[in-house]
């Protein structure tokens, strides 16, 4: 290939400097824009000066790096493309540096043995014969370096053309300052549009979830990154909380909103919230934490700008701006953006949080009002537990939280309230009753709300106090591990104290229900009960088709008996026919009521009048057999058929006891009788056929 020689090239250049230069000036005024000016630049002093090609650095100071930004060839690669965006670390190329701190050009070679081993390196790999590389200097101050390469064969510079690069060097500086300076304008206007605009946006809800979602897209769009991530701050179970999440391509990430990743995995952004400094990470800087670092390979990012959110003092969160497709350099001015809408998003998020909260506590104090009214309007044990239930799991702000209400039995045990409410045989094993947690165990013996610490769950149990008496406990559990805050606490403590007061009432009222219902002596129903129970009875047997049997019980010869040995023998003996009958029918389903005076009724449910005469006969055996003494005489006359029991009466009868016998009557609805009065009627007259064929029987009524 001909090639000119140097002194043509002299001659040339020495005839043509100031026109170029003139022409050079005049083009590289001709626009503000960036990519036009370096792409000007590059065009026009690679033709003036006759050479393959032109590439421009610019030069950063704070990190002491040349970035190439613009290139032009005659014949411009795929390789070429490459080189804009490379990065060259003065610290490590020493050739470059001389350019930068000693400001002169420096003409190499390919063939030149003196030459740097890395630079070569580089001149073989671009395919380069020759540089000639000048400073670009502007005022006092290097913003970067002019470099023109030769692909055809050696060029040997001659002085001559290395003052043409100088000169030409000045109106590039030049030009590429007032880009930069236009560049920077428009970036600062675009950066001031973007905080209006976000901060519009931002206050434009008070929606935490829709305020988070608008900071990370404004925040993503405005930095031109590929995702935004916000965390939030939870300082009560010292985490964060990943809450928005956005995506330039709409990659996933989505399905990580909620979780949480405690401070002690990532010392790294607890050291950011300590620091509130924003910092920049690439998944290849040497500094980066090894917690930080798997954590970036596993989601595929390659740079994240990680902006601390505080507002005032406090720290709520972090925005984190993430590069997936390559590792990028944040400017100072991207920097600085991202800091205005991390200000703006602090804000935004406190104000949204303490709406949040108001609504929440407004909410609370609604459902703490209702759940109060209904509690205490109410006066069954068992509703007013389900209220309590309801009402604490309703109110907690926990999504997976499960509550379990426990009161004390009539053993002195805490068990599930539906368990220890329901009647001693419908009870399930003492084993299946799920054991109490230590936690419950310390809030019981200091009658304080106690909340699990270091735990695999959130838990807090706060007991239900009734005359400084523990008579059970509330306990609340969130499957998310979060500590319950302070207000919640004092919440279920609200609840505690009104359910307290509701059981009180419900548990008096139960006694004078109780009361209402019961024969004072035998502990038995009584003949008001008795006769509401026979008409429900009645009734599902006219339903269903049911049989139902009815007996009338009366002890023989009872005020002979009184007479003899006294009331109070008289009571024991009512007492003691009570709990056979108790302990002969059928729980839950027969009713045993005390008639009046020595007379008991039995209703049957279910049960034909076989089934009825069957039992009649065994509780007149069983009644007649009541008080046998140990040494089988008999001690009373003609009237009463009995013996003598030291184990039941004692001293109470002046004897060691007697026995007594009861009279049985018996009918059957409905085939002796059309309704309960008629049923009643129909038993006592069986039970006075029973008195007059002889006492101690079981008659049937037909």
């Amino acid at each position: 290939m001909s090639r000119p020689t140097a002194e043509a090239r002299a001659r040339r250049t020495r005839r043509d400097l100031k026109p170029i230069v003139a022409q050079i000036s005049a083009a590289l005024a001709s626009s503000l824009v960036m990519e036009e000016v370096l792409a000007l630049i590059a065009r026009r002093i690679a033709e003036a000066m006759g050479v393959w090609g032109c590439h421009i650095h610019l030069y950063d100071a704070r990190e002491n790096t040349l970035t190439g930004v613009g290139y032009w060839a005659r014949e411009i690669s795929s390789e070429d493309a490459e080189g804009t965006g490379v990065v060259i670390d003065l610290d490590e190329r020493r050739d470059y540096a001389a350019i930068v701190q000693d400001r002169r050009i420096l003409e190499t070679h390919v063939d030149d043995p003196a030459i740097a081993p890395e630079e070569r390196t580089d001149m073989e790999r671009w395919g380069e014969k020759s540089a000639l590389e000048a400073p670009l200097v502007f005022g006092d101050e290097v913003i970067g370096v002019l470099s023109l390469l030769e692909r055809r064969y050696v060029h040997r510079f001659t002085p001559e053309e290395k003052e043409l690069l100088a000169d030409l060097a000045v109106p590039a500086a030049i030009a590429i300052h007032n880009a930069r300076l236009y560049s920077q304008q428009q970036e600062r206007n675009r950066h001031l549009a973007s905080l209006l605009e976000s901060s519009r946006a931002m206050s434009s809800t008070v929606v935490l979830e829709d305020v988070l979602d608008l900071v990370a897209g404004k925040a993503g769009v405005a930095l031109g990154s590929d995702e935004c991530v916000i965390w939030e701050f939870d300082k009560e179970n010292d985490a964060l909380v990943f809450r928005s999440f956005y995506s330039r391509t709409g990659g996933p990430g989505q399905e990580l909103v909620g979780s949480v990743s405690t401070l002690d995995e990532y010392p790294g952004d607890r050291k950011l919230l300590e620091d509130m400094t924003i910092v920049e990470e690439t998944v290849s800087g040497y500094t980066l934490d090894e917690s930080s670092r798997a954590s970036m390979e596993l989601y595929g990012e390659k740079a994240v700008l990680n902006v601390p959110l505080a507002f005032g003092d406090e720290p709520v969160g972090v925005l984190c701006l993430i590069e997936t497709g390559q590792e990028r350099h944040f400017t100072h001015e991207e920097t600085t953006l991202a800091s205005g809408i991390g200000e703006q998003a602090a804000a935004a998020i406190q104000n949204a949080k303490l709406y949040r909260r108001e609504e929440m506590r407004r909410r609370r104090l609604v459902g703490l009002l209702e759940a109060s009214r209904t509690m205490t309007s109410s006066l069954e044990l068992r509703e007013i537990l389900e209220l309590l239930e309801g009402a604490v799991a309703g109110l907690l702000s926990g999504k997976a939280c499960t509550v379990d209400v426990r009161v004390k039995d009539a053993d002195g045990e805490f068990l599930p309230f539906r368990l220890a409410l329901q009647e001693e045989s419908e009870r399930r094993p003492r084993a299946a009753v799920p054991p109490r947690h230590a936690v419950a165990d310390d809030a019981l013996r200091a009658a304080a709300a106690r909340q699990g610490a270091g735990e695999a769950n959130g838990r807090i149990v706060v007991p239900l106090l009734i005359r400084d008496e523990v008579q059970g406990y509330i306990e609340a559990v969130d499957a998310g591990a979060r500590r319950f805050a302070d207000d919640e606490v004092e919440l279920v403590q609200i609840l505690a104290n009104q359910a307290a007061v509701a059981l009180q009432n419900g548990r008096l009222y139960e006694t004078l229900k109780r009361q209402a219902i019961t024969d004072g002596l035998t502990g038995l129903h009584n003949h008001r009960y008795f006769y509401e129970r026979l008409e429900e009875e009645v009734a599902k047997s006219m339903r269903y088709g049911a049989p139902l049997s009815l007996l009338m019980l009366d002890l023989d010869d009872f005020k002979s008996f009184n007479d003899a040995y006294g009331h109070p023998a008289g009571d024991q003996v009512l007492r003691q026919i009570a709990d056979i009958l108790q302990r002969q029918l059928r729980r839950q389903i027969d009713v045993v009521a005390r008639y009046g005076g020595e007379e008991f009724a039995v209703i049957l449910p279910s049960t034909p009048l076989a089934g009825a005469q069957a039992v009649g006969d065994r509780l007149q055996r069983q009644v007649s057999v009541l008080v046998e003494d140990e040494d089988g005489a008999e001690v009373i006359g003609e009237r009463i058929r009995a013996h003598v029991a030291t184990a039941l009466f004692g001293d109470d009868a002046g004897e060691s006891g007697v026995s007594v016998t009861v009279s049985i009557g018996v009918a059957t609805f409905p085939d002796n009788a059309p309704d309960a009065e008629g049923l009643v009627r129909a038993a006592d007259k069986a039970l006075y056929l029973a008195k007059r064929l002889g006492k101690n029987r079981v008659e049937i009524f037909g």
